[in-house]
């Protein structure tokens, strides 16, 4: 688990690949604050959620609770389905 600064833009990326890198029919990105407050953004509708390249996706959140965020990037296509979970902790501020 990474460590950031509270309110330092983190960005948050996935990769899809299965022998060579693809691009799944849809795409999801779910962000869970420290209180436990979800948000899932939506490649195609929510601007937020990037495509750098084939397989290729970020998301670039500043967290604006300290404590520890979870994130998951999922993508469908068909029956195929990738997920990949992870955290990062965002340190509290003297300031």
């Amino acid at each position: 688990m990474a460590n950031f600064v509270l309110n330092e833009t983190i960005r948050l990326a996935a990769v899809f690949t299965q022998d060579t890198n693809y691009d799944p029919a849809a795409i999801t990105c779910k962000v869970a604050s420290p209180t436990g407050i979800k948000t899932t953004y939506v490649y195609g509708t929510d601007a937020a959620l990037q495509k750098d390249g084939t397989g290729l996706y970020h998301i670039d959140i500043v967290p604006t609770q300290a404590g520890t965020w979870h994130y998951r990037f999922e993508g469908v296509t068909g029956t195929i389905s990738a997920a990949n979970e992870s955290s990062f902790f965002a340190e509290p501020s003297a300031f």
